[in-house]
């Protein structure tokens, strides 16, 4: 069972069905926002996954987890030389 992106060409709304094949634009479901079923389906965005990506995705969050391990480090440190005074 796909899932299928759709505009509402009626108030530009975008969002996501799961549909049962084969269907036909008749049997979607109306838009959630404007309840309109003039809809669109439009192409979905591809995800890529390679060990580059991984890789990438890995050191950032690396990076981020001490960048944020250090704010913590810092605000400790503030919070025990307010205590001390």
């Amino acid at each position: 069972m796909p899932i299928y992106e759709y505009a509402c060409r009626q108030c530009g709304h975008t969002f996501e069905r799961l549909v049962m094949p084969p269907a036909t634009s008749a049997e979607v479901a109306p838009c959630p926002s404007c309840r309109s079923a003039d809809l669109e389906r439009v192409p979905s965005r591809l995800s890529v996954s390679s060990e580059a990506s991984r890789q990438a995705n890995v050191q950032r969050a690396r990076k981020l987890g001490t960048k944020e391990a250090r704010e913590k480090e810092v605000a400790d440190l503030e919070v025990i030389a307010h205590h001390t005074d």
